[in-house]
């Protein structure tokens, strides 16, 4: 498991030992350095942080706050160790290193200054849905600014037939969107599913889900501009379509946002004249209190259980697998 730490007198030493390969130091100042940089720009609110996975130190990142208008924080350096390149840390580490700059939120944006000829590291950018300004800095012509909005939402309209976007709860207001960048889809899913722990307390699967909703039909919750939930639907064929991954946070639950979102991708099967709508969740034969409303509100919009996979997750997580028809349901379940 992936995570962000202090560098201190007890890992130091491990952190000065990062080494990137040969064609990359053109890319990235050494590990040393970075630290050295970050005491140095401590004006700016610098930060180094040493990346670890399972205790074991295979990277370093930095980012502080840039002041120059317009304000924001800068992913000033990104190192991965030459041994532990091509595995996921980087995209893993990018994304915590998002969050812990989300949750400050003092600048509504990150910027990262990249080579052109560094296309690997740019597509791990635009994955995490960094997207390039168009500026280029007349000290650094060879690079790419590229920039993370934290509110910036990349959105479409509803399908066709709606009254209304909005779901109003006394002063809330909850609009629901589809969301197009597949860096923002990760995103959305990262943070959601980082907040359910009772419901995705694996680590190796929340990475798993922030990669595969990136191609998938894929729409959000939103209370003003936060993400508060979301739903991922796989498309299996003309006939079936899976909701991939639905994750709500727990302060937002029973307040028809979960019901709405199912809507919303039965309209998408039936504008698509498919006929089945599945979703796989915990078997109730492995007792868990969340697990069991989850069943509820899928019961509760026509699904029902058709078999039980003991061994299709493993065996602590027997799979239940329920379905919807489609062409059965003549109306809206409201």
């Amino acid at each position: 498991m992936i995570s962000l730490v202090d560098i201190t007198e007890d890992n130091y030493f491990e952190v000065f030992n990062l080494m990137v390969s040969p064609e990359q130091e053109g890319y990235v100042a050494s590990a040393v350095s970075i630290i050295a940089r970050a005491y140095a720009m401590r004006n700016r609110n610098a930060r180094a942080l040493a990346i670890v996975n399972d205790g074991t130190i295979v990277g370093v990142l930095m980012y502080m706050e840039l002041y120059e208008e317009p304000a924001c924080y800068t992913i000033e350096q990104f190192l991965i160790d030459q041994r532990f390149q091509n595995m996921g840390f980087g995209k893993q580490a990018l994304r915590l290193a998002i969050e812990i700059l989300r949750k400050e939120r003092k600048y509504d944006a990150i910027e990262i200054c990249v080579k052109k000829e560094d296309t690997s590291a740019i597509k791990v950018y635009n994955d995490a849905g960094f997207t390039d300004t168009g500026y280029i800095d007349p000290e650094n012509p060879d690079s790419f600014c590229l920039r993370y909005t934290f509110t910036k939402r990349n959105v479409k309209s509803p399908p066709s037939g709606e009254m209304s976007n909005d779901m109003k709860r006394g002063s809330t207001v909850i609009d629901i969107k589809e969301v197009l960048a597949p860096g923002e889809k990760s995103s959305i899913c990262n943070c959601i599913l980082r907040a359910l722990p009772n419901w995705f307390g694996i680590e190796s699967a929340i990475v798993d889900y922030d990669s595969d909703v990136q191609p998938m039909l894929f729409y959000a919750a939103f209370d003003d501009a936060q993400p508060v939930g979301f739903i991922a639907l796989k498309k299996h064929n003309d006939y079936t379509s899976e909701v991939y991954v639905m994750g709500i946070l727990e302060e937002y639950h029973r307040k028809g946002i979960g019901r709405k979102l199912i809507t919303y991708c039965e309209d998408y099967c039936k504008n698509a004249k498919m006929e089945f709508l599945t979703v796989k969740t915990l078997d109730e034969s492995r007792a868990d209190e969340g697990y069991e409303k989850t069943r509820l509100f899928y019961l509760s919009q026509g699904f029902r259980p058709l078999e039980v996979f003991p061994l299709l997750w493993d065996e602590s997580n027997p799979c239940l697998f329920m379905a919807k028809s489609i062409r059965q349901n003549k109306g809206k379940q409201e």
